[in-house]
This record gives C-alpha cells, structure tokens and sequence, in this order.
C-alpha cells in the first residue's frame, strides 16, 4: 500500500491524504457521538477562537504588532506552499500584512515632486526614493539631464549649463500654468535646479539642495569644490582625472574619477549592491556646466524658499564646506542627516525620504499668501472660468479679459521693479535727505542758510567764550545768531557769532597734529595686541572631519590620510612651540612698555606740549618754572663760607 501511494501522482497523493484524513475525522467525531459541523458553523467557530486570543494576547499586555511580526516571520520560515502563509480575505489589512499604516499627509501645496541628479549619475539613481514617495501618496519625477542615464548625447559636446539643464527646463515649460512643483536637487544638479528657478520661478514651489551646489549670484558650481579639489585653474592643469574628448590640444570637456576614488568620495557609508549598480550606470561628468558662472536675481531666484539637507559623514562635500555654503547663501530651512555620505539616497533612503515628506508639508508664509494682486486673482477667476465653459459661444469676451489683465500684471510688476532699482541704487549713491540738529528749527532754514558762510559740517576756528582762544571746530548748526558749533577733541559745544568763526586753513601744523594721533593710535594698538598675546593661551586645532579614518576607507585613502595626519600633527606642535615663544616675548615687552597711569586734572584732556615752544601769535607768553620767578630775573649767586663764632658776612668786612 505504501508503495502504491509513493508512486500514485502528487494530485492523487494530496487527493488521497484527504479522503483518508477526512475519513478519521468522521470516525473521531463519530466515536464521541458529536454532531457533524456544516462549513458555515467552522468558519464562525474560528473566528470565535481567534477573538479569543487576540483579546486574551491583549489583555496579557502583549503588542499585537510584535505578534504579526513573529507570525510574518515564521511564514517566511516555512516552505512555499504551507497553507499557514496564505493570506485570509476575511481578515483586515491590519491583521494579515505587518505593514505599517499609510502615511497622512497635510497641508500640500503640490504632490509633484521633480527629482534631479547629480554630476555622472541619472534618474535610475533616485529609484529608492521614487518608491517611498509614492507609498506616502506624492507624484515624483525622476529626469535625465543631458548626457545623463539614458540620454544618448554625447557628454563632450555640452558646452553650457543650458544645454546640460534642458530636460528640466523643457519639463517645467510643459507645466501647465497652475500647477507647481518642488525640486530636489543633488550634488552639482543643484545648479540646475538654480538655473530653473531664474528661468521658472512662479512653477516652483519650493527648491531642495541635497548636498548640492547652492550657488550665489556669480559663482559657479566648482567653487563649491574648490576646498576640496584646489582652485579651478590648478586642477584644469593637474588633474589626473580629465576627459579631453576633443583631443589633448583642446580644453578638457569631461571628468571621470576611478572605481576608487568615487567609492571614497561618494559611497563611504553605500551599500555594495547600490555601489556595484552605480558602477556599471555612471557617465563622464561634463566639465562646462560646472565651470559656468550662473547669474541668479532677488525677483526670480530669491523668490523661491529654498532647504538644505546636510549629510554629516559626507565625503565629497565635506561638513565644513556645507555650513559655509549655508552661512554664505542662507536658505529657508536646514535638515540634517547623520551618516548620511555624498549620495543619502543609497545610504540612508529612510532619513531622506522623512526630510522630504516634512519639507513637501511645510506651508508658505502668510505674507507670500497675501502677496497675489487684485488683478492676479482677478486674472485666475477669469482662468477657471475659461476652462469651465470652454464650450460656450461668449467665450471670447472672457480670453480678451484675460489677455488685459495679464498685461496690466505685467505692467505693474515692470514699474515695481524699475522703482526698486531706482531706490537701491540710491541708497548705494548715499542719495538721502539731510538731517539737522535738533536745535535748529525747520522753519526758516533756507534764509539762514543764504545768510551764513559756512555750511553745516564745515570744519572751522572759532573762539571758545572762556579764555578768547582760537580752536579747530565743526558747525553743527545755523543759527539765527551764528553758528552752534561743536570744538575738535574737546566734547564742548557753544553757539558763536559769525565775527569769531574763520575757515580752518589746512597747515603743516595740522598735518603733524593729524599724524602725531595716528601714531599714539598705532602705539595704542600695538600695546593691546602685546598685552592680549601675553595673557591668552594657545588653542589646539581639532582634527579634520575629512582627515578621519573610516573602517570602510580603501587602503590607498588610509594611507594618504595618515601622511596628512602625520604633517597636521607636526605643524600643530610647531604652532604651540612658537605660540610659547612669542608669549615670553610678548610678556617682556609688555613689562617693558608698561604705562604708568596718567594725572587726572584740569591738562588731562590738553595735549602735552613744552612750555618752552614758540607762541601762536604776538600776544602769547613763554611760560614760567621752578620758583616761579621770571627767566629774565638775575639771581646773585655767592659763596657761603661757614666760619666758627661768626657767619660769612663778617669774614668779609674783616678782609676788607
């Protein structure tokens, strides 16, 4: 019997096993004498049971997700085939799959998301994030730039930014007018993304800079790069990693990197699967896009808000150079991802794909809310009204006021911006109204003003009303008795009639008085600069993040790392030997200049001069010293002779 069924047919077998199994069944059933269950009956009493011990498992305190994940992994245990691992139709979603629930969005301005990649890749590189996307319930579009993935061009004959950027732009002309959406722009796609937003700012909603080139207004893409690969002309002349597609005497037109070199640059923390996709699917890098100057604008491209996402353990772009970037060119947002390298869309897909998610919720300012005019709502009124009854005989009427408005739109926004370039430019001019002291009236300005000689802000002589003295000053004011006027290096200010204001004649007097000042300040400085190196510490420099060896570095990266190391630390211990040096230098010079504390007087504030210095004019005094008897005075001076029983005096009536 045994090997009859061994050799019936698999069909027959499983046939077979069932007659048999439904056979002991009934005789069990029989043998307890209970009733025979209809189909109906069964299925109510599992379900029963499986109530059952949901609530049982719940009431245990247990999570019914950790038991679906349990069960999802035994299924998986199983051979294929088990009938354990079918899924029940009558059972919710909830139960039967271990996925989590559908994400809910809010507050979207638009579900289209246009994906663009980076220097050598193409669209297949954004095939992670094109799944989680549309999981969430967005549309993303992943393109092919020039030259790029599946485009055929020829990567030698892009000579501009706008050849290589066309696929975007072509896209974003496409759009229909109502419709925005967000950009996300990785590595040097970033500056395509820029160029799309000076070319198309009302059809973009927001702009995304994935470690990617946020360039300013003049500044090309290789700048970005230039801490890293050196200056663009020392690497046009050194690089090792040039393409000349138009033969050696011709300009580079491509860059193309080893298996090595982009495995350290832009895979770090990548898995193998994607670093082995990448390597049979990227291209050589056009070298003329990233060597271009963009020209960007406040009206189109500051008219977008735009977010950066940081990645910290990036290679290529190191964390330094990305908080300059940010610090140089402020964006709207910053997001970061840790141990994320040049290319989180293979090393950290998850964290990115959250990043994009809270960006793609995040809601304009009201004030770009507000912003739309009158006629632009109007203009969209008229828009949706065209569109709906696009079949109606007086549609015309309609169009014609469409074409109205927008020209008045256009119209207006010409003026605004002429206006605003006729405001900045002054302001860059100093074309501003002038502003007077609060001492003198409005009122009758211009009267003064044709009466007086001087002007406000001439620097003039005028007699100070204490000692009748002649001093450097400056007209603050007019007044209807003069001139208020403010006195040089002084602080004291008194209003004083035209008779006693003269022009101030420029001499050598006043160019060695202008001279002297300049070099008591530079003393000053030098005796802050000595006495701040005397008493502050040496700061030891930490090591480079880029210089950090990581476990998945090739060993050609680590052993240039450690050559780089090496020098680092040596140059560290240099500094801190001079820096030890210079402080006992400093510190001597410091005890040696050291100034004693000056007399706080009536002079304090006078500039010290000799007293023995020639007088201003004829009515001045050489001044007097010592007893204070005049220089001119003759003083006798004889000999005292100290003699026993009589003084000096005596002595000299005797011999005489």
């Amino acid at each position: 019997m045994g090997n009859a069924f061994a050799c019936m047919p698999r069909k027959e077998q499983r046939g077979a096993a069932a007659v048999s199994r439904s056979k002991r069944m009934g005789s069990a059933r029989s043998a307890r004498g209970g009733p025979k269950l209809t189909p109906a009956e069964e299925e109510l009493l599992h379900r029963q049971a499986l109530a059952m011990a949901i609530h049982q498992h719940l009431d245990a305190g247990g999570s019914m997700s950790r038991r679906i994940d349990a069960g999802a992994s035994l299924s998986r245990r199983m051979a294929p085939g088990s009938t354990s691992s079918r899924r029940r139709g009558d059972l919710p979603d909830s139960v039967t799959n271990a996925k989590p629930a559908p994400i809910v969005l809010e507050n979207l301005e638009t579900k289209k998301i246009v994906l663009v990649h980076g220097e050598g890749f193409g669209a297949w590189c954004w095939y992670k994030t094109i799944s989680h996307l549309e999981e969430a319930g967005l549309d993303p579009v992943a393109l092919d730039l020039t030259g790029s993935g599946i485009d055929h061009t020829d990567t030698n004959s892009i000579a501009t930014l706008a050849d290589y950027s066309k696929p975007l732009i072509d896209y974003l002309d496409r759009l229909p007018e109502d419709e925005k959406v967000i950009l996300v722009g990785h590595s040097c796609g970033g500056a395509s993304v820029s160029y799309a937003l000076e070319q198309y700012p009302r059809k973009i909603s927001k702009a995304v800079f994935l470690t990617a080139t946020m360039v300013k207004d003049g500044q090309r893409p290789f700048d970005v790069f230039s801490e890293e690969l050196r200056s663009a002309d020392v690497f046009l002349q050194e690089s090792q990693f040039l393409v000349y597609g138009n033969g050696k005497d011709k300009p580079p037109t491509g860059l193309m990197f080893d298996k090595q070199q982009i495995k350290g640059l832009y895979f770090n923390q990548t898995p193998s699967k994607d670093m082995a996709l990448a390597a049979v699917s990227m291209r050589p890098i056009p070298l003329a896009p990233i060597m271009e100057k963009l020209s960007l604008t406040p009206e189109n491209y500051g008219s977008v808000r735009r977010y950066f996402i940081q990645a910290l353990d990036d290679h290529m772009l190191s964390p330094d150079a990305q908080e300059k970037l940010v610090r140089e060119n402020p964006p709207d947002g910053i997001f970061k991802i840790k141990g994320g390298d040049h290319c989180p869309f293979f090393s950290k897909p998850q964290s990115l794909n959250k990043i994009l998610l809270e960006i793609a919720q995040i809601q304009a300012p009201a004030a770009l809310l507000k912003a739309s005019s009158p006629e632009e709502t109007v203009a969209a009124m008229v828009k949706k009204l065209i569109k709906e009854k696009k079949d109606d005989a007086g549609i015309s009427e309609y169009i014609d006021m469409e074409k109205e408005l927008q020209e008045v739109i256009t119209l207006t926004e010409e003026i605004l911006a002429t206006a605003k370039q006729t405001e900045s430019a002054q302001n860059v001019a100093g074309l501003s109204p002038p502003s007077y002291s609060a001492g003198v009236q409005s009122e009758g300005l211009d009267d003064l003003s044709h009466s007086h000689k001087f002007a406000v802000g001439t620097r003039v002589q005028a007699v100070w009303s204490e000692d009748g003295e002649w001093y450097n000053a400056t007209v603050e004011a007019l007044t209807p008795n003069g001139y208020y006027v403010a006195y040089d290096g002084w602080g004291n200010s008194e209003e004083v009639d035209p008779d006693n204001v003269r022009l101030l004649e420029e001499e050598a007097a006043d160019a060695l008085g202008q001279a002297e000042k300049e070099a008591e300040a530079t003393k000053m400085a030098i005796k802050r600069k000595i006495e701040q190196a005397a008493t502050s510490d040496f700061q030891a420099r930490s090591l480079p993040a880029k210089l950090r060896i990581e476990p998945s570095d090739p060993e050609d990266v680590k052993a240039a790392k450690r050559k780089k190391i090496h020098a680092f630390k040596s140059k560290s211990r240099f500094e801190q030997l001079e820096f030890a040096q210079n402080k006992r230098q400093n510190a001597w010079q410091q005890f040696q200049t050291k100034g004693k504390a000056k007399k706080v007087g009536f002079f304090s504030g006078r500039k010290k001069e000799s007293i023995f210095k020639s007088p201003d004019d004829h009515r001045g005094k050489v001044g007097v010293t010592g007893s204070g008897k005049g220089l001119t005075d003759f003083q006798r001076r004889e000999k005292h002779l100290h003699l026993k029983g009589g003084s000096g005096d005596a002595a000299d009536d005797d011999e005489e």
